[in-house]
């Protein structure tokens, strides 16, 4: 065989060998390629932010304690100008000092239009104002806490604040009305009420529904006006369902410089079939007004129990006074002063105090 035959073979036996080894390496190149191919199809624009705060807190037959506010790592990404998503997970700390981390909203929404969109996952419902207005970010709201009416369901809150299911809303052709439309099936409460949210299972298969309506118009600067429905059937014990009815209105101004927030309430609960039905009324107003780099600010909150409730039996009537003031320390952080004096049913009246620095970034 000659040298020029040799090197025929060789060049040809490696070329061989190149395409086995090839074709060997396929499947583990693939994915990567595969995931290559994918992110420069899909460039999303991710945003990501971070809330805290912390804080002072001084309540009546207690000393002061220094308190781990909410750390919120905020999470949103349009993946295309109809599709986004938005992930909110909280860290926060409890009465018996353990630290918890709760994904408090994970919704993945489609805008078919500005007149009908679409999402699903876990979402804040659209009961009242505060609610849909101001999350788990504490720099966002003017006071230090939220009224007792939008507590959080593991602060002992009494509405679902909390829901995971199918959320729906649009913009009402309105004439300078700003009207828009909100619709909303989720898994409702667990049985027998509590805090707990059904993320995963809905353990008696009954669906909850919102329907809710707002209005900005344009001749009112800063005004929104709106009601809600909320409607839930949930086992209250292995014989007895509980109908849910909750009504709201509230009507709010916000100006950079001013703002009045009211909201009212009626919460009905009734055993199914028969028996009375407990009526709750809640609300509050709020009035704030900056003066230069402070805004001094003002709550009055009250609630009337209904008696013989079958999911909050133990709910007292209850009145609060609030009074604080916000300075700004920068453009994204602020500290807050206020003072409480707070009454249950026929009780005495009982002071409290709070101090807090918040911030974003």
């Amino acid at each position: 065989m000659t040298d020029t035959t040799s090197r025929m073979h060789g060049t040809r036996r490696a070329r061989l060998l190149a395409t086995a080894l090839a074709t060997l390496a396929l499947p583990f190149a693939g994915p990567a390629v595969a995931q290559n191919r994918t992110t420069e199809a899909q460039p999303a624009e991710v945003s990501v932010r971070a809330f805290g705060d912390l804080g002072l807190v001084r309540t009546s037959g207690e000393g002061a304690s220094f308190a781990l506010g909410q750390l919120d790592a905020f999470v949103t990404a349009s993946l295309s100008d109809r599709f986004s998503v938005l992930i909110e997970t909280v860290a926060e700390a409890n009465d018996a000092n353990e630290v918890s981390t709760d994904v408090e909203r994970a919704i993945v929404r489609y805008a078919f239009s500005d007149k009908f969109r679409v999402g699903a996952g876990r979402f804040h419902t659209t009961i009242g104002f505060y609610n849909t207005a101001y999350h788990h970010g504490a720099w966002f709201q003017t006071a230090a806490s939220r009224p007792t009416l939008f507590a959080f369901e593991d602060d002992h809150g009494i509405l679902p604040i909390h829901q995971v299911g199918l959320m729906l809303d649009g913009r009402i052709p309105s004439r300078g009305l700003g009207l828009r439309w909100f619709a909303e099936v989720g898994n409702g409460r667990p049985p027998a009420g509590g805090g707990e949210i059904q993320n995963m299972h809905d353990a008696d298969a009954r669906k909850s529904v919102v329907l809710a309506i707002s209005s900005q118009p344009d001749r009112v600067q800063g005004l929104t006006v709106g009601a809600s429905f909320y409607h839930d059937r949930s086992q209250h014990t292995p014989a007895t369902t509980v109908d849910e009815n909750i009504v709201t209105a509230h009507a709010v101004v916000l100006r950079q410089d001013f703002e009045w927030l009211t909201e009212v309430a009626r919460i009905a609960h009734g055993v199914t079939g028969g028996g009375t039905t407990a009526v709750t009324y809640g609300g509050y107003t709020q009035l704030a007004r900056r003066v230069g780099p402070v805004k001094p600010y003002l709550r009055i909150e009250g609630f009337n129990a209904g008696t013989g409730d079958p999911l909050f039996d133990t709910l007292p009537d209850g009145r609060t006074f609030l009074v604080g003031v916000r300075r700004e320390l920068a453009p994204a952080a602020s500290v807050k002063f206020e003072v409480t004096s707070h009454r249950e049913g026929a009780g005495p009246w009982t002071p409290g105090a709070k101090a807090q620095v918040a911030f974003a970034f």
